[in-house]
């Protein structure tokens, strides 16, 4: 059957629900996240307001990952991507409220300096990083894919 919610919604066409707390959770074009609940069928939950926006519609999405990692609902991006590009993550404090909080926020320019092979300044303009996954093991480690190799981060 067809889920009713308050408003027309668009799912991504990757990635499938994100099950957090035992309810399906599913990433939004527009600005979010749609969990199915007996309770409360058709609940929206924005992402944070101060994520880049540009990079947020991007190519679909690609640059950027929401998922639980450690028990925690967190959101990273690849923000500024044309211009300085920078790594962003926020993790879910009230899931009743939506309240995000910033974790971290890194400039690439002041963290990956040293690897010339991917980050010379000729080419950090043309910096195509695509987050792919939240370490299951290690809280702070994201994982990249950046033209055709893994990433840690």
């Amino acid at each position: 059957s067809m889920l009713p919610c308050p408003r027309p919604i668009q799912l991504l066409e990757s990635g499938g629900p994100i099950v957090y707390n035992g309810i399906p959770h599913w990433c939004t074009r527009q600005d979010g996240l749609v969990a199915y609940d007996h309770n409360n069928p058709c609940r929206l939950i924005k992402l944070p307001e101060d994520r880049d926006m540009e990079t947020d519609g991007f190519d679909g999405g690609i640059y950027r990952l929401c998922n639980v990692c450690h028990g925690h609902l967190k959101y990273f991006e690849v923000a500024e991507i044309r211009v300085n590009p920078s790594f962003n993550v926020w993790v879910l404090k009230d899931y009743d409220t939506g309240e995000w909080c910033l974790e971290q926020r890194t400039r690439l320019i002041d963290t990956l300096r040293s690897d010339e092979r991917f980050f010379s300044s000729s080419n950090l303009n043309r910096f195509a990083s695509m987050p792919a996954a939240f370490d299951p093991f290690e809280l702070d480690m994201v994982y990249l894919s950046c033209r055709g190799h893994i990433l840690s981060y």
